[in-house]
């Protein structure tokens, strides 16, 4: 009620719609989501929630339509920030921490409530921070999680590779790396949106000698692409089968242009990649194109708006 009395209608229609979404057990759960249900429809807007939690009304809310559909900031975003680029084993990546920095500083510039960034994580690092972060994300509206660093494809599945893995043979991989479907699973408790970035299609430097002992199995170049859950988006910095610059500067083409238009206002996250896409294939002459897999509704969410 507070975003509400305040004028804020964007953070009123997202706080409203995490309360849709709260499995109601008690009469006075049941009354305070119908309550929320005609607050969003007198302002618009639409409960977000991808399917009612078990135990709760089904209840269909209207769609926003016309000139009051204007989209929302979720209320309560957070996110993870990886970057790993001091790899033990193989050659060291130069630009994962400037592009984890830049991000970083973006999403605390937007008023995120909560962005852990870091670096140089081995398995064991990166296992606990997920871990630590999965908790964040069941309490929140948008969670994001960012990845800069390598990233490799196996049997038409990715992982995301910490500085300590080697990677010696094809079967190591399961071991050593963490599972891209893994880190997306983590993320299925956010109420609105779960984002996950991944600036990690960079050429395999562990490939040459997996291929060697890989038997049947099939080493990809680039990542492969997936199907998220509803309400998930995963960008990559390049599309599947593909490869992505590390950058000759102090930041990847992707991030750089991510942080270049991260901080619109009242611009929606498809909209946002989109930019993404058309900056990063001009800069790399059409070399490089990022792609997003995922889909949302009707309804525009914004990863920064004006709080009036």
């Amino acid at each position: 009620m507070i975003y509400e009395q305040r004028g804020w209608r964007e953070l009123a229609i997202a706080d409203y719609s995490a309360i849709t979404a709260l499995e109601a057990k008690t009469d006075q759960d049941r009354a305070s989501r119908d309550a929320a249900f005609a607050r969003l429809r007198a302002l618009g807007g639409a409960a977000l929630s991808a399917t009612p939690k078990q135990g709760a009304a089904k209840t269909e809310p209207e769609l926003p339509s016309g000139p009051s559909a204007q989209g929302l900031v979720p209320a309560r975003r957070v996110a993870l920030v990886i970057a790993n680029g001091k790899y033990a084993h193989v050659e060291p990546l130069k630009n994962p921490a400037n592009d984890a920095n830049r991000v970083d500083a973006a999403l605390r510039r937007m008023g995120f409530a909560s962005v852990v960034k870091l670096i140089d994580l081995d398995l064991a690092g990166m296992n606990s921070a997920l871990k630590t972060f999965a908790r964040e994300a069941a309490q929140a509206d948008l969670a994001m999680l960012y990845y800069a660093g390598h990233g490799i494809e196996v049997d038409g599945q990715n992982y995301l590779i910490p500085i300590d893995a080697r990677l010696e043979r094809v079967g190591d991989v399961e071991l050593e790396a963490l599972s891209l479907r893994l880190a997306m699973s983590q993320l299925e408790g956010t109420r609105i949106l779960s984002l996950i970035v991944l600036d990690a299609c960079r050429n395999n430097p562990f490939r040459a000698r997996m291929v060697q002992r890989a038997g049947k199995r099939s080493i990809g170049r680039g990542l492969a692409s997936v199907e998220p859950d509803q309400n998930t988006l995963v960008a990559f910095a390049a599309r599947e089968g593909t490869t992505a610059d590390d950058g000759e500067g102090n930041s990847s083409p992707f991030t750089l242009a991510l942080a270049r238009h991260i901080e619109t206002t009242n611009l929606d996250v498809r909209i946002l990649f989109g930019r993404v896409r058309d900056e990063v294939m001009r800069t790399t002459n059409r070399q490089q194109q990022p792609h997003v897999y995922g889909s949302l509704g009707g309804t525009s969410i914004f990863l920064a708006g004006n709080r009036r």
